[in-house]
């Protein structure tokens, strides 16, 4: 042990040092100063700095260091869930795609999804590792109807280590009912297919109808139209209850940039019996809206006071100058996009226009790339009065370029204020 150095190299991290006696080993290095994933590469050579070194041993350490409470969460979306165990599916066709939401999302202090995995029947279907972390999954697995009864086990683990499970059976039943959701280009009057991308701005409308070879859908039948979209769990944008009439039209929409998804949700009733049918459609529109800023939290020791939230206003609330003491408050600030987000290390911070120092990212979606924060220290003495932050427009763009700017593309600045009482 007289002629090793140890070297430990990542993030903000360039170190080495002698090592002369196995009690050196240990080392604070006193690096982890927020929480987030950090990767550290960590050598042994054989000699002493100031010599030609030879590496001896490299290892690969991650370190997470996190404050999630809290575990993730598994969405059911549309399913109805009876008794607690058990979902009931209607299909005319052979094959189900059954389509479960794992979630961590992360405006909850949530450090992301580690792993997810479905079995059906007692065999892994679906299984998959993110090792740095993701705000959500979707995956879909096929179950067939050749029989009707499946037995479906749903796992969830986040990088705290946080878990959480939940158990179904699955009770297929064949019906010969079909729902139609077609979209259109109003001006053309034509169907959009899955490949096409539309612009931002376009108007369109969706056909929605029920047919069936066996099933007498007239003389009384009633028909329930719903069109969900994929924000907000399933945002309804359009309901209507109809009799003898097995088809609608809803006009004049104009979907948000990005992928979208929506899904009709068709009720036929008929002498007191009631089908249950849907159909998905795809619709990919041009991306030319900016990154949106849409919460920022200050927190001092671990209390989180949220200063600004354009989902949910009421949220917003001051902090109390007694409470700030000696803690330094931290400023986080949360932005998305429907699209992927293309992020800078660092971001200019200012505080009733100075500028602060040491921000950085804190959080990053590393698999659908739609939400990144920042995190940083207040790098004023804050008193009773109410302070305004601004954050450089050109801070993050989206993969398409998009950045917050004025119509001549010069960086307009996110502003939010801080009020101290």
């Amino acid at each position: 042990m007289n002629f090793l150095t140890l070297g430990i190299f990542g993030e903000n991290m360039n170190f080495t040092q002698n090592i002369t006696k196995p009690e050196d080993m240990n080392i604070d290095l006193n690096i982890f100063s927020k929480e987030g994933i950090y990767n550290y590469t960590v050598m042994l050579y054989d000699g002493q700095i100031g010599e030609t070194l030879k590496i001896f041993d490299t290892k690969k350490i991650k370190f997470i260091v996190t404050n999630d409470k809290i575990p993730p969460t598994i969405d059911t979306g549309d399913y109805k869930v009876i008794n607690d165990s058990t979902i009931n599916i209607e299909s005319f066709s052979d094959t189900v795609p059954l389509r479960f939401g794992f979630k961590e999302p992360p405006s909850d202090g949530n450090i992301g999804l580690y792993k997810v995995k479905i079995d059906v029947d007692g065999k892994t279907a679906y299984e998959k590792i993110f090792p740095n972390g993701v705000s959500e999954d979707y995956p879909v697995v096929n179950l067939g109807l050749s029989k009707s009864v499946y037995s479906v086990n749903l796992y969830a683990e986040d990088l705290a280590n946080k878990t959480t499970t939940k158990a179904y059976n699955i009770n297929l039943k064949k019906i010969d009912i079909k729902a139609s959701l077609i979209a259109k280009k109003v001006s053309l009057d034509q169907e959009i297919q899955t490949s096409e991308q539309l612009e931002y701005g376009e108007r369109i409308k969706f056909d929605c109808s029920v047919a069936s070879d066996s099933v007498d859908l007239t003389n009384g039948a009633t028909f329930t139209f719903v069109i969900k979209d994929d924000s907000n769990a399933g945002k309804e944008i359009f309901n209507m209850k109809q009799v003898n009439q097995r088809s609608v039209t809803y006009s004049n929409y104009m979907p948000p940039e990005g992928k979208n998804y929506f899904s009709l949700h068709a009720v036929v009733e008929k002498g007191g019996i009631k089908y249950y049918v849907t159909d998905q459609k795809v619709l990919n529109v041009q991306d030319v809206v900016a990154p949106e800023l849409y919460k920022a939290v200050v927190t001092i020791g671990s209390t989180q006071t949220v200063i600004f939230d354009k989902d949910t206003p009421s949220n917003e609330k001051p902090i109390k100058e007694s409470d700030i003491g000696f803690n330094p408050p931290l400023l986080t600030v949360f932005f998305r996009d429907r699209s992927k987000i293309s992020y800078k290390p660092t971001v200019r911070v200012s505080i009733d226009d100075v500028p602060m120092s040491n921000f950085s990212i804190d959080t990053f979606d590393a698999n659908l790339y739609r939400y990144v924060s920042y995190r940083g220290s207040i790098s004023k003495t804050l008193v009773k009065q109410t302070y305004t932050f601004s954050i450089a427009g050109d801070a993050i763009e989206d993969s398409y370029g998009n950045f917050l700017c004025d119509v001549n593309k010069n960086p307009m600045p996110y502003k939010f204020s801080l009020t101290v009482e």
